[in-house]
């Protein structure tokens, strides 16, 4: 998840955009953009998703040349970090960094955007302030939220072994990061959902939808009366039981005469 501080949004916006355009969008550039993007993102996804991999970082590159908040992928976040990751290694072994990548236009967002956290909060220099833009290494501990998506491969792999502590006592979905794993084991799971919450979700999407746009909504109602409950459970099973064929999930209806508030277990 991208963390912006309001007063941030603007200059961020801006500097990475100004990276992304010098580094990998840079027209005078010999350099293919293939080459870069294989010394940044992972090797699994350059080589299976390596179509996918250019559009994420074009969208990346149209969304900071504006100021809205944009929904970031597991995708879009993993591209972003590696490539800030990328350029604070790169800072290290080159002298003329700054003078290349941070422009006229930086160093005037910089100093307006340091000049009113100073103001806002006055616990540090001015000095401090305008460093703390100007040290990429630390651009990912001010843009990020989290970092779990760098932790894809021990969640999926305790999951695979039965142990989600992992994830449990972090909070995460790991269905949030689908997109990010290896192309063999998204083929495992055809509906985009690895945990059974996140297949119930998907489900329950799919009929909202036939409710809503389709004519499902004709079999729960008669003379323009709704049917009694017996008969939509029967129907919404049989909607499950197909729904879920071959998944391995088993779906159970509440007893005839139950009158408990679970219609169905899965």
């Amino acid at each position: 998840m991208i963390l912006f501080n309001t007063n941030h949004l603007k200059v961020y916006n801006y500097i990475v955009h100004h990276f992304l355009e010098i580094e990998i969008f840079n027209v005078d550039a010999y350099i293919d953009i293939g080459d870069k993007l294989e010394l940044i993102l992972p090797k699994y996804l350059f080589r299976e998703q390596y179509h996918k991999c250019i559009k994420i970082f074009e969208e990346l590159f149209r969304w900071t040349e504006d100021e809205f908040y944009h929904s970031m992928s597991a995708f879009h976040e993993l591209a972003l970090y590696n490539f800030i990751d990328y350029l604070a290694k790169m800072k290290e072994d080159m002298e003329e960094f700054y003078n290349i990548y941070f422009d006229d236009k930086c160093h005037s967002l910089i100093k307006e955007a340091s000049q009113l956290d100073f103001n806002e909060y006055n616990d540090m220099s001015l000095k401090v302030y305008e460093d703390n833009f100007y040290d990429v290494f630390y651009y990912s501990d001010y843009l990020f939220e989290d970092t779990d998506f760098l932790l894809i491969d021990k969640f999926y792999n305790s999951r695979k072994l039965g142990n989600t502590n992992l994830e449990d006592n972090l909070g995460i979905n790991i269905d949030f990061y689908y997109d990010i794993l290896p192309l063999d084991i998204q083929n495992e799971y055809k509906s985009r959902h690895i945990t059974l919450s996140g297949e119930v979700s998907g489900m329950l999407n799919y009929i909202g939808h036939k409710l809503n746009y389709g004519n499902l909504y004709k079999l729960f109602w008669e003379n323009n009366t709704p049917v009694r409950e017996e008969r939509i459970q029967l129907i919404l099973e049989n909607i499950m039981d197909a729904y879920f064929y071959n998944q391995e999930i088993d779906i159970t209806r509440e007893a005839l005469l139950g009158n408990g508030k679970v219609d169905f277990k899965l």
